[in-house]
């Protein structure tokens, strides 16, 4: 036989094992997938990283064997091999490697079962404890704040009533200032009445005393001789220096009863004022009459 068709024939039967060899590696996956479950994403990255290395060794090979010439019976051949494979070991040795992984993994299995159970046993356990301790936290920091609220609400309630009694306070004392104040106004002002009211009395005081001294001398009887015209006068005199004294002894006294009345009874003082303005013509006519007969006493 020819060295070219020997060569040729070889890298046929070397391209049919490496297509068993390409799936009997994917089959390698296959089991992993069986024994942990993959999710969509998960395989289809797997499958991608699979081919993308499977591709790399396939052009390692040709480029061995045919110095890096694709030829068609190659392809023919990695196909043929993978799919003799395929239908006629590849389902006998996954299932049988899965099954005897699984028998060897078994008891490892069912241990890490166990422990899964037993942390999820004790997760819901704990998770309830947690749960319950919160809720009674829970409890304890409404009823916190429900105790915090209405003292604070007391605490309040005590500033504004102590605020409230300061302000009554502030306002008693304010409306005593005032009534005294009005008091002292009041008081000053009946002064100043009772003084004025005095002036006047004491001034028509003077002034009817006055009167009376000169309807006394117009009164006086005419002598005939010469020397009583003198002796007339000198009575006259002494009869006007009695009343002068008099009449400021009277408006003394009366000034010094006013100021006494004006300190200690003010009300008295306008009550005597109002008494004496309200006199009868009748009892001023008599009490003239009184000081005209007491001036005439004198002069004689």
């Amino acid at each position: 036989m020819n060295h070219a068709i020997t060569l040729e024939l070889q890298f046929f039967l070397i391209s049919i094992l490496w297509g068993a060899i390409l799936l009997l590696a994917y089959d390698v996956l296959r089991i992993i997938r069986r024994l942990i479950k993959h999710g969509t994403i998960i395989l289809a990255i797997e499958d991608f990283i699979f081919w993308v290395i499977a591709s790399i060794f396939i052009f390692a090979m040709i480029y061995d064997q045919n110095n890096g010439i694709i030829r068609g019976f190659s392809v023919m051949g990695v196909t043929i091999g993978m799919v003799l494979y395929h239908y006629i070991l590849s389902s006998f040795l996954v299932n049988t490697i899965t099954k005897i992984i699984q028998i060897l993994l078994s008891p490892f299995i069912m241990a890490i079962n166990t422990v899964k159970r037993f942390f999820h046993f004790v997760f819901l356990k704990g998770k309830k404890i947690v749960n319950f301790l919160a809720r009674r936290l829970k409890k304890l920091k409404n009823s916190f704040k429900i105790r915090f609220n209405t003292r604070r609400q007391a605490v309040a309630a005590k500033k504004r009533k102590k605020a409230e009694q300061k302000a009554l306070e502030k306002k008693k004392k304010d409306e005593l200032v005032l009534a005294k104040r009005k008091a002292k106004a009041d008081q000053k002002e009946r002064e100043k009445q009772s003084r004025n009211h005095n002036a006047k009395n004491s001034k028509a005081t003077g002034q009817k005393s006055g009167k009376n001294a000169a309807d006394d001398r117009n009164n006086l009887p005419v002598t005939k001789n010469a020397s009583e015209p003198s002796l007339i006068s000198t009575k006259r005199r002494k009869a006007e220096l009695s009343l002068k004294p008099t009449a400021d002894r009277q408006a003394n006294q009366s000034h010094k009863s006013a100021e006494m009345n004006r300190t200690i009874q003010n009300q008295k003082s306008d009550k005597d004022a109002r008494a004496k303005q309200n006199v009868d013509p009748k009892a001023k006519q008599n009490m003239d009459t009184r000081a005209k007969q007491n001036v005439d006493a004198r002069v004689k």
